[in-house]
């Protein structure tokens, strides 16, 4: 406002505007050392917990800024000319240099502002890294972030909390340093009585050396933090509360492979049909000489023949994200080739030929589910978002052109096109912008929470048939946050694609602004806070702090079917419209997939686990 002010033009007759008298014999000292700074970093303010010279000497110093404390990119201010801030702040205020210096701070704070959310500035300056906890209380509990998946996000909300800091092996801890090659932090040093415990460990995949250490009461510390290496050191003292943001046994749910023989076991007993939650799917682990092949080959004949649909997507079964892999195809000749080109697991699954379009282009919808589980070995329970986005296609669909870009909505497939973000920013619309879109068409205002109501229930299920597999050990404070990803066809029936760990928390547009802190906020409330605090398990958690119209929804507990089992009832299946199959095609579907099911890994040792790929979970 006062800039404006100072532009503004003069009314006629009125005296000419005078120069600051404090700049009547030049610059002042301080501000002629502040002009001639070899770095514009020293006009940026310094990290929480550091001083201007601690900055410099961890990112480096000169006219590119690096990096701050939060991993955001540093901006050079174009309020960098003292000249033009000591006339922005008004002439003749009578302040002194110190005075004008601080007032430059606080500019250039609010040129920064951006790239130091989440947290607004009211939260930042209080906390205290070094020693004490934010707003000057002490410190209890530590926590250590991998340095991937926008780990800003979860290391900022978790910063703003009074009791906690980062400690050993996190990036905004004391003694780390950058590696030489790639992004992240290594431990200078063992930690020290200062030190705080690591009481939570957020990782891209689950650490089985973690789970290890927290099943025998060992220690552990970090010792190499980096976006595909997260190295852990054991030590004697442990301590009393430790959380882990993954299961054990994960993979039942987050491999693709072992997804669908999930749902084979949970459906098939009933007499249901899993491929009416999932798309028809098949396991092939021996190329095509696999009995599921020739499986496959009958039922790939007889859809085409019955229904005229010849389209089937091929994913790598494991250890993929991004839509790493996955090709369409509609010969056979084409599929054989891709199931023996490499010897892993592949799934072949049955493509949605008449999904709905938005404009006559493809989307899937990613919504988040998180479970936890009460200490002892206690029930679960399962969350569902009340909000999530969708991912669009740059291109018309069309089934005659089997190019990837028209099929596949992951953004590491939509960037290779030239009209990446040509439609939606980032290729993503909000559920608000998919509701108005329904309301315009045949389907009606009504028909989002159709919509809704069968991801809640495809959801239940999904955790009901994976949790005699998670946490196996029973390990106390282990949650696990999922990015699930749906489709919906043109009768508006909704479709289960895959489940992710560690989805991804990356930003694409003003609603994912609003939308990616509200769910991770979220879930450290009904996690973190509770566990630490040693409160019940909420089941109507709170509207999420700031976003009035995003909360979790409880949907599910475990307890609740141990009681109507115990009672002598049976427990429906949430997913009604699910068709009933033959005795003996249930059977068949059992028995494959008991046949499928890997067998017990064998336990190694914690060193060797990593070599094995046996945590190998990346985002998604």
């Amino acid at each position: 406002r006062k800039r404006a002010q100072a532009r503004r033009p003069q009314p006629p007759g009125a005296p000419p505007r005078m120069r600051d008298p404090r700049w009547a014999a030049g610059p002042p000292e301080g501000a002629r050392a502040l002009r001639s700074a070899k770095s514009t970093s020293a006009l940026l303010p310094p990290a929480p917990g550091r001083s201007h010279s601690e900055r410099d000497s961890s990112v480096g110093c000169g006219d590119d800024a690096g990096v701050d404390a939060l991993g955001a990119k540093s901006l050079v201010p174009r309020f960098h000319r003292t000249r033009s801030l000591s006339n922005a702040m008004g002439p003749g205020s009578g302040r002194n240099c110190a005075e004008d210096l601080a007032s430059v701070g606080a500019l250039v704070r609010r040129e920064t502002k951006r790239q130091l959310d989440p947290l607004p500035p009211q939260q930042k300056k209080d906390a205290k890294f070094s020693c004490r906890g934010r707003r000057g209380s002490a410190a209890k509990f530590g926590f250590v972030v991998q340095c991937c998946n926008n780990p800003r996000i979860v290391r900022g909300l978790l910063w703003k909390r009074r009791l906690w800091r980062p400690t050993t092996g996190d990036p905004l801890s004391s003694g780390a340093k950058a590696p030489a090659f790639g992004h992240g932090v290594v431990t200078l040093a063992p930690p020290t009585c200062d030190e705080l415990e690591m009481n939570l460990l957020w990782s891209a995949y689950r650490n089985e050396e973690l789970l290890d250490a927290m099943e025998c009461g060992s220690g552990m510390y970090v010792l190499r933090n980096e976006p595909r290496t997260l190295q852990l050191t054991a030590i004697p003292k442990a301590p009393a509360i430790r959380a882990h943001n993954h299961f054990d046994g994960n993979h039942v749910l987050c491999r693709k492979c072992d997804l669908r023989e999930t749902l084979a076991r949970y459906f098939a007993p009933r007499g249901l049909d899993p491929f009416g939650v999932m798309p028809t799917s098949f396991v092939i682990r021996t190329g095509s000489t696999d009995p599921e092949y020739e499986a496959w080959k009958v039922r790939f004949a007889r859809i085409a023949e019955q229904r005229g649909e010849r389209v089937w997507l091929v994913k790598p079964g494991a250890r993929t994200n991004q839509g790493r892999g996955i090709e369409v195809f509609d010969a056979e000749e084409a599929v054989r080739e891709m199931v023996d080109s490499k010897d892993i697991p592949w799934v072949l699954q049955k493509y949605i030929e008449r999904p709905l379009l938005i404009n006559g282009r493809k989307f899937d919808i990613r919504m988040f589910g998180l479970l936890l589980q009460e200490p002892e070995g206690g029930p679960f329970h399962g969350y569902i978002f009340n909000d999530g986005y969708l991912r669009t296609t740059s291109e018309p669909f069309t089934i005659e052109n089997l190019d990837r870009r028209l099929h596949i909505t992951n953004d590491q497939v939509q960037r290779l096109g030239n009209e990446y973000g040509r439609f939606e920013e980032g290729n993503k619309l909000s559920i608000g912008e998919f509701k108005a879109f329904l309301a315009q068409s045949r389907h009606g205002a009504g028909a989002y929470a159709k919509i809704f109501a069968q991801m809640k229930s495809i959801f239940v299920d999904v955790a009901r048939a994976a949790k005699d597999d998670l946490n196996p050990r029973a390990l106390d404070h282990c949650f696990e946050l999922f990015g699930i990803d749906f489709m919906v066809d043109e009768d508006c029936r909704v479709w289960l694609l895959e489940v992710n760990t560690d989805p991804s928390l990356e930003v694409h547009g003003k609603h994912q602004e609003k939308l990616i802190p509200a769910v991770v906020e979220g879930v450290l409330g009904l996690t973190v806070d509770r566990i630490f605090s040693g409160g019940p398990v909420d089941r109507r958690p709170p509207i999420v702090q700031g976003s009035p119209s995003m909360r979790w929804l409880h949907a599910w507990c475990s307890a609740d079917d141990d009681a109507v089992a115990a009672e002598g009832g049976t427990v429906d299946v949430e997913c009604s419209w699910v068709e009933r199959i033959p005795d003996a095609e249930a059977a068949e579907l059992l028995r494959g997939s008991v046949a499928a099911t890997p067998a017990a890994q064998p336990k190694l040792p914690p060193l060797r686990r990593e070599a094995a790929g046996l945590d190998a979970s990346p985002c998604s």
